[in-house]
């Protein structure tokens, strides 16, 4: 569930029917109704208090409550698969978590930069020592260092 549902869940508890809304907040109508038929997940500071006001909703409990929605708990299998593997999986588990956190938080800063899919998965390597990060492509090894002449 995203905003959009939420403040739709939101104008249910109240009574408010999309019109209502748009007249009190004078956002047009078909605004509010793409933002729940969408579900967005982002809204205008502006657009948002004026909502909060017109739904009697505390601006931070109404946020609590969408942040809480979209916290995904881990399923138990994660935990148990994560607590199974040695070091060196941790290590690696640890390492692709920590480079998709920083995509995911540079993309979402910069809406207009494109995911570069593969560089992630690309500068990490499992070796015998380990898990690396390499920083540059030619630091990259080939394919044919993985197999035996």
């Amino acid at each position: 569930m995203g905003f959009g549902q939420l403040l739709k869940q939101k104008m249910d508890e109240k009574g408010i029917k999309q019109a209502e809304l748009s007249e009190a907040t004078g956002i047009p109508k078909t605004t509010l109704s793409g933002m729940i038929t969408r579900d967005i997940s982002k809204i205008e500071i502006e657009v948002f208090l004026k909502i909060c006001k017109v739904l009697d909703c505390d601006p931070e409990e109404f946020y609590d409550e969408y942040v809480k929605i979209k916290q995904k708990p881990l399923p138990p299998s994660f935990v148990e698969k994560y607590n199974a593997i040695d070091d060196s999986g941790r290590k690696m588990v640890d390492t692709v978590l920590e480079l998709e956190y920083e995509r995911c938080i540079s993309i979402s800063e910069n809406e207009d930069s494109k995911p570069k899919i593969g560089v992630t998965y690309s500068k990490i390597c499992a070796d015998e020592g380990g898990v690396t990060v390499r920083e540059t492509p030619a630091d990259l090894p080939k394919i044919s260092d993985f197999f035996d002449d």
